[in-house]
């Protein structure tokens, strides 16, 4: 009860949006009145949030629980693509790696034998985070029936074979 009263003393009972944001930037640093330059804002609303959510109070609390989701959104949307050459380890979005993989997965070099598939192969592989061995296994023994064959069979067994000799020595 006692934590009720000191929100409604500060004049904010619950949170909102525009309150939220105020506390995002007096938690990155800023000064109130460095805040309240934003035509938006007045000086009293932005002293008001920072009175409520300088001590521990329910406020306070929920502001950070958004703030901790709000980053761990955030991060969700990157996914690391590593060691691509000449650029190192880079970072794209969800939406930015499923529009390239359409794009890539629209356009077939050399033949179709990928495209009658409901998964690529390469989709598959990189999903399950596949090595260089385990993937070529898995696309030669995919492909073997719509383009080489026996051949594309004897590839995979090759790659299996490097695969458990490497193994064989951990």
């Amino acid at each position: 009860m006692a934590k009720a009263k000191s929100l409604v003393k500060t004049g904010i009972n619950k949170p909102n949006p525009l309150s939220f944001e105020i506390f995002k930037l007096l938690n990155q640093g800023f000064t109130p009145l460095a805040i309240a330059k934003s035509p938006r804002l007045n000086i009293d609303h932005v002293r008001m949030v920072k009175k409520a959510t300088d001590s521990p109070t329910k406020l306070r609390a929920k502001f950070m629980d958004r703030l901790h989701k709000e980053e761990m959104e955030q991060q969700a949307k990157l996914r690391r693509v590593a060691d691509v050459p000449g650029f190192g380890t880079i970072a794209v979005t969800q939406e930015e790696d499923e529009a390239m993989s359409k794009i890539a997965n629209a356009t077939q070099v050399g033949g179709t034998h990928y495209k009658d598939k409901k998964l690529q192969p390469w989709d598959a592989i990189a999903a399950w985070d596949c090595g260089f061995l385990d993937g070529n296994v898995i696309k030669y023994v995919v492909r073997y029936r719509s383009k080489g064959g026996v051949e594309d069979l004897k590839k995979a067994r090759h790659y299996l074979d490097k695969l458990i000799e490497l193994e064989g020595l951990k």
